[in-house]
């Protein structure tokens, strides 16, 4: 079966790694061509924006994960190849495998014991760092896999405007989450717009749950 929308090209840079880290990035790989086969789908999870911080031209963008699965590895890309950096969230504590290039991030565990649980609550995954200069920061790609290779089908995130002042959950805009933006999502909801905290195109429970946990000041 034929891999699609190309999400099976893998490109990296081997030259500077060991036998055993070889080793592993096959195991990995083996694992994405298989959950991005069509119609493979064991669960679903969902990417939101979470905090973002500008030093010196770069932003340090957090990437939140929640999902009914077991998480064991999972790539993304950038088109615009513009990725500087990647690390910290859960695959930072759990000492994943990290791998990034300009255009992918690369993550995975092969240890059991590392695999992220299913979660309730939005929870910070990564944090990939890009220039200001890029504008807008649209992913694509996305596989996400369970520990059976299985794909889970992934909604979210929305472009990210790195130009804009960040606070996630103020669906209000008024400079703090709270009651206000818990009644704006329940006003907007089914919507796409309106309430939609996490940005993956739909007002529902993910967005009161990210008004919870980001709740007070920004």
């Amino acid at each position: 079966m034929p891999c699609p929308k190309g999400r099976c090209n893998l490109v990296l840079d081997v030259s500077q790694v060991g036998n055993d880290t070889l080793m592993e990035m096959r195991i990995l790989k083996e694992l994405v061509l298989v959950a991005g086969l069509c119609g493979v789908a064991s669960g679903e999870g969902v990417l939101s924006w979470g905090e973002v911080a500008t030093v010196e031209g770069v932003a340090s963008a957090q990437l939140f994960w929640q999902s009914d699965e077991y998480l064991a590895g999972f790539q993304f890309d950038c088109d615009a190849s513009a990725f500087l950096a990647a690390g910290g969230g859960e695959v930072e504590e759990l000492g994943w495998q990290v791998y990034v290039e300009p255009h992918i991030v690369l993550c995975f565990t092969s240890d059991p014991t590392a695999l992220i649980p299913p979660l309730g609550t939005p929870t910070h995954l990564i944090t990939v760092d890009v220039p200001v200069s890029l504008g807008e920061l649209v992913l694509s790609g996305l596989v996400f896999a369970t520990p059976q290779a299985t794909d889970i089908l992934v909604s979210g995130p929305g472009p990210l405007d790195l130009n804009a002042e960040h606070c996630p959950g103020d669906v209000s805009g008024d400079g703090m989450v709270g009651v206000d933006d818990m009644l704006r999502v329940l006003a907007f909801w089914g919507g796409a717009e309106g309430g939609d905290a996490n940005g993956d195109g739909v007002t529902d429970v993910e967005d009161i749950l990210l008004v919870i946990s980001a709740w007070g000041d920004c």
